[in-house]
């Protein structure tokens, strides 16, 4: 059997035993191989073998903790899906955890059962959030869209009618309404929306608003690196470490509303 090897990061030792357990004991897929209290890593090597990693935002050193290991892992191991655990939905906590890197996001009071949904769905290349949480993703990115799609080069992916496509989806437009504003078949906008997806590596509507999320986020934090590389009273200063959300995204089971996964297709009306 190939096993989901998980690390788990909770405040306390006795919590990542009792959830080490639980996790365990509700699927025989996941075995955890590396637990941790701390945002600083006690443990690197078992850790980086992990393919899913469970953060608590809050850590035995930090209230907010599993956000600066969050950080951490997304830099250092590429290869780790990480979920961040909330003690309750918070707008705020959702919206840095994906722009941080985060493919999941799950809330503690939800069942064992739908943990372990969740973590085998990041495992699969998938995102998991509700469809609220993908609200506040969507509201966040509103306040501004990237002027073009590109790659982590700079290289300009879709042509300017996808472009156009793409802006609408990000304003929460149907595809019937989409193709009314740019007169149209909705016929052509599902077909755009198809070849859309396919070059950009995403099955989903909601992984399309969190592409362009961490394509904003990426290119704000090339302008500051930019300003920081200026020489500044004779010294350069140091370069900042660039994170970027994964552009594989969101198919998931969302924890307590209905199913992102029934807004993946792009002929959705």
């Amino acid at each position: 059997m190939n096993y989901i090897q998980v690390a788990l990061f909770e405040p306390t030792q006795l919590s990542c035993e009792l959830l080490s357990h639980a996790l365990e004991s509700s699927c025989e897929e996941i075995k955890v191989i590396a637990t941790g209290v701390s945002s600083e890593l006690r443990n690197d090597s078992e850790v980086k073998k992990a393919n899913v990693a469970v953060i608590s935002l809050a850590l035995k050193d930090e209230r907010f903790g599993g956000l600066k290991l969050l950080r951490r892992l997304v830099r250092e191991s590429s290869n780790i899906n990480c979920v961040l655990l909330l003690d309750e939905d918070n707008r705020e906590v959702a919206v840095e955890a994906f722009r941080s890197g985060a493919v999941g996001v799950c809330e503690r009071d939800k069942s064992y059962s739908q943990l372990v949904k969740c973590i085998r769905c990041v495992n699969s290349g998938q995102v998991w959030a509700s469809n609220r949480q993908t609200r506040y993703v969507l509201e966040a990115f509103a306040q501004g869209l990237p002027p073009l799609v590109t790659d982590s080069k700079g290289e300009v992916l879709l042509s300017r009618r996808e472009h156009e496509i793409v802006s609408k989806v990000a304003e929460g437009m149907k595809n019937r309404e989409i193709a009314e504003v740019l007169r149209v078949s909705e016929h052509t906008v599902k077909n755009h929306l198809f070849r859309i997806f396919e070059r950009l590596g995403i099955s989903s509507r909601a992984e399309l608003i969190l592409y362009l999320y961490s394509q904003k986020q990426r290119d704000v934090r090339a302008d500051m690196i930019n300003e920081e590389k200026q020489p500044w009273d004779g010294v350069e200063r140091r370069k900042h470490n660039l994170v970027v959300i994964p552009g594989k995204q969101d198919n998931a089971e969302p924890l307590a509303d209905k199913t992102v996964a029934s807004e993946s297709h792009p002929g959705t009306a």
